[in-house]
């Protein structure tokens, strides 16, 4: 059974994101950079049948996972239990189960609601954001007579296909999602799009889409191209050393990242052969690629690293909007570390 996710009835005029499938509010908002720690607070009433522990922990769960996707510029942090509930405009964000008014009816697994300055704004590279000033998530609480919440466990289980089970998880991601200011997704792989499955996680975690999304928004300043998507690969003459997991590559594979604080690495085990770095970048708007940054030492000393740069044979000009890029940066022997790209 496949039910909708329902956004604010008056602001789902969606705004494509460039060349990417996610897509803004109009008008764009978000919560400010200078906005200090947003708070979240949930009320326990009507809290699903998956039990209260596991139902904050994965409110939790999908607010941490956001938390990251926004570059960590903005904090959102748990306040406690509240009696508030619903869309009340009280300055405060909450999540709740208590659907009082069947606004939400059984076609609809939640809704986020959000209030904005009219008049207050920041601003991301030349796009307007107007401040958030609160935003509230109510989860349907037609249990048992629409669907059933359950837990990503027994959505995973063999008996799911028989029930209604939907994962809570699933849709405390996507409308957590909403929470920091982001619309619908055009690409249905992504926990940002605009309906989902019951009995099926497969957008229980965050895409590489609605990662774009959260890292556009939030984006520190003067980092453009740190926001695109790039690939790296090396020519075999490596082996891949201890960094985080997921973060490596070793010849013939590929690396693929959008993280400003993303590493690859590779340490050069064929001394008589250049190590080649090769990185494509698929740019989204009007930017210049200059450089990337490295790190050459001992890996296991981090303090000892050497930083440098090693300049883009992209050119100085502005590369236009879509265009792919790929070049290639050599080193001769050590280690090499390489951050993202940046302009």
């Amino acid at each position: 059974m496949r039910l909708w996710f329902c956004l604010v009835a008056l602001l789902v005029i969606l705004l494509p994101a460039r060349s990417h499938a996610f897509r803004y509010f109009t008008p764009p908002v978000g919560w400010a950079p200078d906005h200090g720690p947003v708070t979240y607070k949930v009320n326990p009433a009507s809290y699903p049948g998956v039990g209260w522990d596991p139902t904050l922990n994965l409110v939790h769960s999908a607010f941490r996972a956001w938390e990251s996707a926004m570059w960590g510029r903005v904090r959102l942090t748990y306040g406690g239990s509240t009696t508030a509930s619903g869309f009340d405009q009280d300055n405060q964000s909450t999540v709740s189960f208590n659907d009082a008014d069947n606004i939400l009816g059984c076609l609809t697994y939640a809704r986020t609601q959000y209030r904005h300055s009219t008049s207050a704004t920041f601003q991301v590279e030349s796009e307007t954001f107007y401040k958030l000033i609160e935003a509230d998530l109510m989860f349907n609480n037609d249990e048992f007579v629409c669907f059933d919440w359950d837990s990503p466990e027994a959505v995973d289980g063999p008996a799911c296909p028989a029930t209604r089970n939907m994962d809570l998880q699933t849709v405390a991601m996507h409308e957590v999602g909403h929470f920091i200011g982001l619309g619908h997704s055009s690409d249905a792989s992504a926990t940002m799009y605009g309906s989902a499955e019951t009995c099926d996680r497969s957008q229980s975690t965050l895409d590489s889409d609605d990662i774009a999304g959260g890292r556009t928004i939030y984006a520190p300043p003067g980092n453009a191209a740190l926001r695109k998507s790039y690939t790296v690969t090396t020519n075999g003459a490596d082996d891949a050393r201890q960094f985080s997991d997921g973060d490596l590559t070793d010849g013939s594979l590929v690396y693929t990242g959008s993280a400003s604080d993303a590493c690859a690495g590779w340490q050069n085990n064929t001394y008589s052969q250049l190590m080649e770095i090769r990185i494509r970048i698929d740019l989204g708007e009007l930017c210049r690629v200059t450089k990337i940054r490295y790190n050459m030492g001992n890996v296991q000393r981090a303090e000892s690293w050497n930083a440098d740069l090693m300049i883009s044979p992209f050119g100085q000009s502005p590369t236009a909007h879509g265009t792919p890029n790929q070049g290639a940066w050599t080193e001769q022997t050590g280690s090499l570390v390489t951050s993202p790209v940046y302009s």
